[in-house]
């Protein structure tokens, strides 16, 4: 009886498989797709402390992956990520500043019923 070794085929497209399978699988779930913005384009920003999203303008692309320069809503250029920036059917308009919103409606509460006449 002789121990000769069987010569197997096929195991590099096995090992191929089975790691394309890994990674749809990690993948599957990961995040949004790259989204690429062009100069001048409308968006969305999200603002530093993640509670607002404000309007700007992509001023161009930075050499890193993924950043871009964007005008924001207070006139300033700041670098974000895609994952702060969204595509934005609304014209960037710098003049509206919603800021002073919150303050000025907890300052001026008014109650319903002095606005609403009663019958």
């Amino acid at each position: 009886m002789s121990l000769k070794p069987k010569v197997q085929n096929g195991v590099f497209e096995w090992l191929c498989d089975g790691e394309n399978k890994i990674q749809q699988w990690y993948n599957r779930r990961a995040g949004r797709k790259e989204v690429a913005f062009d100069k001048g384009q409308n968006i969305v920003e999200r603002t530093i402390k993640d509670k607002y999203w404000e309007t700007g303008k992509i001023v161009g692309k930075h050499e890193a992956p993924q950043l871009y320069w964007v005008l924001n809503h207070k006139e300033n250029v700041v670098q974000r990520t895609t994952s702060d920036l969204k595509p934005s059917l609304n014209e960037y308009n710098p003049k509206l500043d919603y800021s002073d919103l919150e303050k000025c409606n907890t300052r001026h509460q008014i109650k319903i019923t002095e606005v609403i006449p009663t019958i």
